[in-house]
C-alpha cells in the first residue's frame, strides 16, 4: 500500500514537472512566434515605405518629363494659331504631327502619373451627381474620327436622361475613353463597338458595358488584362501596341471610386468589360456655350482685357503674349516673381496668369502674394498647370483658378472669358 502511494506522488509530480514543460514550451513558442510576427510586420512597413517613396520619385520624375512636352504642345498649338493664314499644307501637316505625338506622349505621362498615384494612395476623388449619357455621347464624340478610320461602327444603348452616375466627371470620362479606345484599337476593321448603361436591379447602382466584336481575350489571360507590365496587343498586333497603362489606370479610377469592374471575353468572337459605379439623384443641368460658338480666328474677344503672364520660359511667355495680342488684349510678360509682385503693385490688370512653378517658388505661393498686392482683389488669378486633378488639393489660395497645360488658345480664351471676365 505504501509502495502503490509512494508510486502516486511520483506520477504526481512528474505529471505536474510535464504540465509546467508544456506551458513552458507554449510560452517559448507563443513569444517567438509574436517576435517574428512583429519582425514580419516592420520590414513590411519598411518594403511599404520603399515602394511609397520610389513612387514618389517616380512621379517626380514623370513631371518633371511631362513640363517640357507640355511646352511643346503649348508652343505648336500656338504656332497653328497664329501662322495658320501664313503655312503651307505641308508646313501645318508637319506641325500638326508635332501636336500628336505631343499630346500622345503627354496623355501616356498622365496615365503615368495618375497610375502611380493611385499606387501610393495620393489619387483622390471629387464626386458630384452627374447624367451618364452626356459623357459617353461626348467621348463617342471624340473617338468616332479613329473608329471610322477603321471601319469600325460605334453605338450607344441605354443613357437615357434617368440614369446619372455619382463620380468625379474627369475619372467617369477617363475610365470610358480607355475602354473604348481599348476595344476599338483590338476591334478588326468592319467590327462593332456597343456601349450599354443601365441602372443595377439593386437601383442604387449603374452597369456600363463596353462590348467589341474584336478579337477576345483567352480564359486564362483575363486575369492579367490589369497588369500594366503585361501587354496583350504585342502577342497579337505589334502596330497595335500600347503602353500597357491604359486598363490599369481604368481599374484604378474604378476602384477609387468605390465601384468594380469585370470583364468576359470568347477569343475570336470578342470582350465585353461592365464597371459598377455608384447611382446618383438627378439634378438640374446649367446650360452651357459650346466651343464651337467662339469664334476665336477673326474677332478681339479680348478687346478692352489687360493680362498679365508670369512664365520663366522665354519661348512660351513670348508665345502667349502674341497670342493674346491677336486676341485683342493688351499684354505683359515677366519671368521672376519679383517682377510679378512689382507689375501688380504699379498697374491694374484684369487677370494674372502663372506658370505653376516659377523659380523656387510654386505657382500657387506666387498667386497668394500677388493676390494681396492688388488693390481690392480686383484681378482673376490664374495658375497654368501640368496636372489639373492634382492642383484641387493645393495649399494655395482657394479662389486661384487653373488652366491646364499644354495650353490652346481656344482653352486659354474659354477660362479667361469664363464668368464675363
Amino acid at each position: 500500500m505504501f509502495i502503490f502511494s509512494e508510486m502516486a506522488g511520483v506520477f504526481c509530480i512528474a505529471f505536474a514537472i510535464g504540465g509546467w514543460l508544456c506551458a513552458w514550451r507554449w510560452w517559448i513558442q507563443s513569444k517567438r512566434l509574436s517576435e517574428k510576427t512583429h519582425l514580419l510586420r516592420c520590414r513590411i512597413a519598411d518594403v511599404t515605405g520603399v515602394l511609397h517613396h520610389q513612387g514618389m520619385i517616380t512621379k517626380g520624375v514623370a513631371h518633371e518629363l511631362k513640363n517640357p512636352i507640355a511646352a511643346i504642345v503649348c508652343a505648336a498649338n500656338s504656332l497653328e494659331f497664329l501662322l495658320s493664314n501664313t503655312l503651307h499644307d505641308r508646313e501645318m501637316a508637319t506641325l500638326r504631327h508635332i501636336k500628336e505625338h505631343g499630346e500622345y506622349v503627354l496623355k501616356l505621362m498622365g496615365d503615368f502619373i495618375d497610375l502611380t498615384g493611385g499606387t501610393t494612395g495620393q489619387i483622390t476623388s471629387v464626386r458630384r451627381c452627374l447624367p451618364l449619357g452626356d459623357t459617353i455621347d461626348s467621348v463617342v464624340g471624340l473617338l468616332e474620327p479613329s473608329a471610322g478610320r477603321k471601319g469600325i461602327t460605334l453605338e450607344v444603348q441605354g443613357g437615357d436622361e434617368s440614369i446619372w452616375v455619382e463620380v468625379d466627371p474627369k475619372h467617369l470620362k477617363q475610365i470610358l475613353f480607355n475602354l473604348m479606345q481599348n476595344s476599338i484599337k483590338f476591334t478588326p476593321s468592319g467590327g462593332k463597338v456597343t456601349v450599354i448603361s443601365a441602372i443595377g436591379p439593386d437601383s442604387e447602382s449603374v452597369s456600363i458595358d463596353v462590348c467589341d466584336t474584336g478579337i477576345g481575350i483567352s480564359e486564362g489571360e483575363i486575369d492579367r488584362v490589369f497588369d500594366p507590365v503585361w501587354h496583350l496587343g504585342r502577342q497579337r498586333f505589334p502596330e497595335e501596341a500600347g503602353s500597357g497603362l491604359g486598363l490599369a489606370l481604368t481599374k484604378t479610377l474604378v476602384d477609387c471610386e468605390g465601384g468594380g469592374i469585370f470583364i468576359t471575353s470568347e477569343e475570336g468572337k470578342g470582350t465585353t468589360v461592365r464597371v459598377i459605379l455608384n447611382r446618383g439623384a438627378s439634378e438640374p443641368v446649367m446650360a452651357h456655350a459650346d466651343e464651337g460658338d467662339l469664334d476665336i480666328a477673326g474677332s478681339k474677344p479680348l478687346y478692352g482685357q489687360s493680362v498679365l503672364v508670369v512664365e520663366p520660359d522665354d519661348v512660351l511667355r513670348e508665345t502667349l503674349i502674341r497670342v493674346i495680342e491677336k486676341l485683342g488684349g493688351a499684354v505683359d510678360g515677366v519671368s521672376r516673381a519679383t517682377e510679378a509682385v512689382n507689375a501688380v503693385h504699379n498697374q491694374s490688370y484684369t487677370a494674372v496668369v502663372i506658370d505653376e512653378s516659377v523659380g523656387d517658388m510654386s505657382g500657387y505661393e506666387l498667386a497668394n502674394i500677388v493676390r494681396n498686392e492688388v488693390p481690392g482683389g480686383s484681378s482673376r488669378i490664374f495658375v497654368a498647370t501640368s496636372n489639373k486633378s492634382e492642383s484641387d488639393g493645393h495649399g494655395g489660395d482657394p479662389r486661384s483658378e487653373t488652366i491646364e497645360k499644354p495650353l490652346s488658345p481656344r482653352a486659354f480664351l474659354d477660362a479667361l472669358m469664363a464668368n464675363d471676365l
